[in-house]
């Protein structure tokens, strides 16, 4: 069975898909072919997915609506499974998920798979006019998405619901799981003492030091501005809490952070904005609490969330029906308001000066990643569930 995964970048694929792509190796017979964009000039992630043995095609992709580029996006689709004639095309995130579906309608392809992880900004409450009608195009597009799937696979069951009240799928197209994280990668020891040392001297930390970091877009739906201002609130009462800001700067989002707010705030003692960095894991493993306040339409269980759980950090998310999924509030962490810069700063000192809530969290964080995201499980129900249903067409 020839298979396509369609990913947005290679970037998402290498970090978000491994597991999946190997499942999907064995169940194609080797007959697998990831398609996306380059996340940057370096092929360094082409080169690693290339490495699990499977090929790579490219097919540039911009992040945002553009009606040409969008076009020309879903024709080269059209052009690459024509010509490879897949069995069963399968989608990860939206750009994938609504022209990917167009594409394999024309090239004849009968088993088609989109995966929803969170909605994202188009379907904030937003009253502006250009919010307004691109929810309402991203709605069109996703209706026609679900009529022409096999099934859908979801991760949130908020967008569940949205969609199967609104009309645009059966229930019983979907396939609803949590979303997954590699428990064996993310790990608690994946660091020696000698490399964090090296990196906390490169980060100007102490070990008296209590770190907490926030991974994401820097945009402001992902509550990077709470964050900092909740690094302001404590640095004077605090100042041995140092925060972490980890994320690329968004240039074309409307919903960016400027980067020279970003600067600025690094010109604080207690906190740095690091940019994009490839050592997540290891920043991870310096710290002590992970934080995503995160207002954004989430995919459920967001793994800037689930991944520091795995390596047993204590977590703090926004109480949003999108973010909250994998805290327990008083077990692994704590919920906050959205928004609320000061309810974040309280329970961040909360957290952070009793050494105790530090270890119990992370031990509850660890035990319960392990035991509710395994990648192991999660995929292989999803793809078993999905081949079965295309093995009964």
């Amino acid at each position: 069975m020839k298979i396509a995964l369609v990913v947005p970048f290679d970037i998402s694929g290498f970090l978000f898909c491994k597991a999946l792509i190997l499942d999907l190796i064995q169940r194609s017979d080797g007959q697998l072919v990831i398609i996306g964009d380059q996340f940057s000039d370096s092929s360094d992630f082409v080169d690693q997915i290339k490495d699990w043995g499977v090929p790579f095609e490219r097919v540039k992709m911009t992040q945002h609506i553009n009606p040409f580029r969008d076009i020309v996006y879903t024709y080269n689709l059209y052009k690459l499974f024509r010509k490879n004639n897949f069995d069963a095309v399968i989608t990860i995130c939206t750009k994938p998920n609504i022209y990917g579906a167009i594409a394999a309608k024309l090239a004849g392809i009968k088993s088609f798979l989109p995966s929803v992880f969170g909605r994202g900004t188009a379907y904030l409450e937003d009253n502006r006019f250009s919010r307004v009608m691109l929810k309402k195009m991203l709605d069109i597009l996703y209706r026609n998405s679900f009529f022409l799937s096999t099934r859908v696979w979801f991760t949130n069951p908020n967008d569940v619901a949205y969609f199967v009240n609104k009309g645009y799928i059966k229930r019983e197209k979907v396939i609803l799981t949590k979303n997954y994280i590699d428990v064996e990668k993310y790990s608690p020891k994946i660091l020696s003492s000698n490399k964090k040392t090296r990196l906390m001297d490169e980060l100007g930390l102490l070990e008296t030091d209590k770190v907490v970091i926030s991974v994401g877009r820097m945009i402001y739906p992902k509550g990077v501005k709470e964050f900092v201002e909740a690094s302001k609130i404590l640095a004077l009462d605090h100042p041995e809490i140092k925060f972490l800001l980890v994320g690329n700067e968004e240039l074309t989002s409307p919903d960016a952070v400027p980067g020279e707010f970003l600067r600025e705030s690094s010109k604080s003692a207690n906190f740095q904005w690091l940019g994009f960095r490839d050592d997540v894991l290891d920043l991870y493993s310096i710290s002590h609490l992970a934080v995503l306040a995160s207002y954004y339409r989430e995919g459920g269980y967001p793994r800037a969330l689930t991944e520091p759980m795995a390596m047993g950090k204590a977590v703090i998310a926004a109480d949003t029906p999108d973010c909250r999924g994998p805290v327990e509030d008083g077990k692994n962490g704590y919920l906050v308001q959205a928004k609320d810069s000061l309810d974040l700063a309280d329970k961040i000192s909360k957290i952070l000066l009793d050494d105790k809530d530090i270890s119990k969290f992370g031990d509850y964080s660890l035990v319960k990643a392990r035991s509710e995201y395994d990648e192991r499980v999660i995929v292989g129900d999803l793809t078993t569930e999905f081949f079965s249903h295309i093995a009964s067409k």
